[in-house]
């Protein structure tokens, strides 16, 4: 059940798969706790020092109440929903986003996009501040700049490349605010040369390298 649902994962911008796959993940979950259940019976026993006493016999007191058996239950959600999902071909599926999902990128931003930013102002100038004082840095000194959690915390003299990350979720405006970084007039200005290079999905050594 796990491999399929990372399987369903790499297809979740198709919208049957997004459907199914919340509940897929409830009834793994809901069994895990089960086994989870049993492992404290088999616990219980141990600890009792009850060695002719099952942990099957406490256990099944929880999982069967009257006519309803939370372990079939739970089987044939499992079951029902895996069926529907490797209807939809996701044996095979590569582990990767459709181009379409995650299209390379470029540092170009259209004319409306220079004009139009909200929410990360704060994170722009946190980013821009960081760059101000690494090109000072260089030109003033032969230590170099790190960040970690903030961008004053930023002097380290054992690093010999400094780098900042960008990280978060998909959809939070990562690449937006990087774009923003990459053709600030400021960044500009103070660097000769600024590359952009798109990893996206299509992790390939050699091209990187040679970009």
């Amino acid at each position: 059940m796990h491999d399929l649902i990372n399987k369903a994962e790499w297809r979740s911008h198709d919208d049957v798969v997004a459907n199914l796959l919340p509940n897929l993940k409830d009834a793994v979950f809901d069994a895990e706790d089960l086994i989870d259940e049993f492992r404290w019976y088999e616990k219980k026993v141990q600890a009792e020092g009850n060695a002719s006493q099952s942990p099957f016999i406490d256990f099944f007191d929880t999982v069967i109440q009257g006519s309803f058996n939370k372990l079939t239950v739970i089987q044939s959600r499992l079951n029902h929903l895996s069926i529907q999902l490797e209807k939809m071909e996701l044996r095979g599926v590569a582990q990767r986003f459709d181009t379409l999902v995650r299209p390379e990128t470029s540092s170009s931003l259209s004319r409306k996009e220079k004009y139009i930013f909200f929410g990360r102002d704060k994170e722009l100038k946190q980013v821009l501040g960081f760059l101000n004082v690494l090109k000072r840095k260089r030109t003033t000194s032969s230590m170099n700049a790190s960040t970690n959690t903030s961008a004053s915390n930023h002097v380290n003299s054992e690093l010999s490349l400094p780098v900042f990350g960008i990280s978060g979720i998909g959809g939070v405006g990562k690449t937006k605010l990087a774009q923003h970084i990459f053709s600030h007039q400021q960044v500009e200005s103070q660097f000769e040369k600024i590359i952009w290079i798109c990893v996206s999905d299509n992790f390939d050594v050699k091209r990187l390298t040679k970009e």
